[in-house]
């Protein structure tokens, strides 16, 4: 596939959504070398984008956080100049095997010339779905995993929380276990980038504290572009949509390729982001 049309996405995401229900009252679990959890539903939603989504031959390629060892440096220098898909087939996997319905979901991101344009967030265990489709977001709460008739979607309605508001900053594990945070508001850390971030659009949280890999964040970023949010890395940068302007490690054949250089922070507000800024340590 090398163009993003909603029409045919969302029928793939439902059979995605599809294969991880099927799983989810006992799915297989391995662990990979970092020790992280990955599923049979991982893989298998994942075999099942490369189908449409791995195609070199016609200048489309796949970066999947579950076959991203299959590929070589020039492989993966060319998807970042050609049309490339970004997938996590479960964003917060551990969540998934422990049956924490909201806390994990499909994740799909569109990029072309490095640049990525569009995103789509799908939590099959509460139906519900995020996707761009240029100029818009659209929402719905109905999507029914294996169901191939298109849902009904309205635009998606993005709301703000200031920081002391009763509400929680969500953090990342890696932020647990390295990070020192001094400002006043509770902290909920968890293994759900996706969720994550959905929260902070939904105006539930007021800022979310992460180390991530560009799959973990990549639909995201094409959605929380919509919102006007504010992103910036460790050292002040601005994290946006073009992962070749330094905030990503790109060198292939690194141990952390992939991964943001340092921590980042998204925020509901330039206010926020800048009460938080001073009050992290790594």
């Amino acid at each position: 596939m090398k163009e993003w049309h909603i029409d045919k996405l969302i029928p793939l995401l439902s059979r995605c959504g599809g294969i991880a229900m099927h799983y989810y009252n006992n799915p297989p679990v391995e662990l990979k070398q970092d020790k992280s959890v990955v599923t049979a539903a991982d893989k298998e939603i994942e075999q099942l984008l490369a189908q449409g989504f791995n195609r070199p031959e016609d200048n489309v390629y796949l970066i999947g956080e579950e076959t991203i060892l299959e590929h070589d440096a020039d492989y993966f220098d060319a998807a970042l100049k050609e049309c490339c898909w970004i997938v996590d087939p479960i964003d917060g996997t551990a969540p998934y095997t422990n049956h924490i319905d909201s806390a994990w979901g499909i994740s799909v991101a569109y990029m072309r010339n490095g640049i990525i344009e569009e995103g789509a967030f799908y939590f099959p265990a509460l139906n519900k779905l995020i996707i761009t489709d240029g100029a818009t977001v659209w929402f719905c709460d109905s999507m029914v995993p294996g169901q191939s008739k298109l849902p009904h979607l309205v635009p998606f309605e993005f709301r703000y929380r200031p920081l002391g508001s009763g509400g929680m900053v969500s953090i990342s594990q890696k932020m647990a276990k390295v990070g020192r945070l001094t400002f006043d508001d509770q902290v909920l850390a968890w293994s759900a980038c996706l969720s994550s971030m959905t929260y902070l659009m939904e105006g539930r949280f007021p800022a979310y504290l992460a180390m991530l890999k560009l799959w973990d964040i990549a639909a995201g970023l094409a959605i929380i572009e919509h919102g006007n949010y504010c992103c910036r890395t460790a050292d002040g940068k601005t994290l946006g949509l073009n992962i070749t302007d330094g905030t990503f490690n790109l060198d292939f054949n690194a141990e952390n390729c992939w991964r943001l250089e340092g921590h980042a922070v998204l925020a509901s507000s330039e206010t926020v982001m800048n009460e938080l800024f001073d009050k992290i340590e790594i």
